[in-house]
């Protein structure tokens, strides 16, 4: 789907809700939930701890 804003074109892609499939693929497993909600954790606390401020409680 193009967009137009004033002189500027851009190509949008519109992404899957949260916990929707995309279209054709195979559900996944329990255990493969596990596994990405585990990644997600770990990008989370990884993202906390570089951008913390040192010397405050935040």
């Amino acid at each position: 789907m193009a967009v137009n804003v004033e002189n500027l074109t851009s190509e949008v892609v519109p992404e899957a809700e949260p916990g929707q499939q995309p279209s054709g693929s195979e559900p996944s497993t329990p255990w493969q939930e596990v596994e990405r909600v585990k990644a997600a954790l770990a990008r989370l606390a990884e993202d906390r701890l570089r951008t913390r401020a040192e010397g405050f409680d935040d």
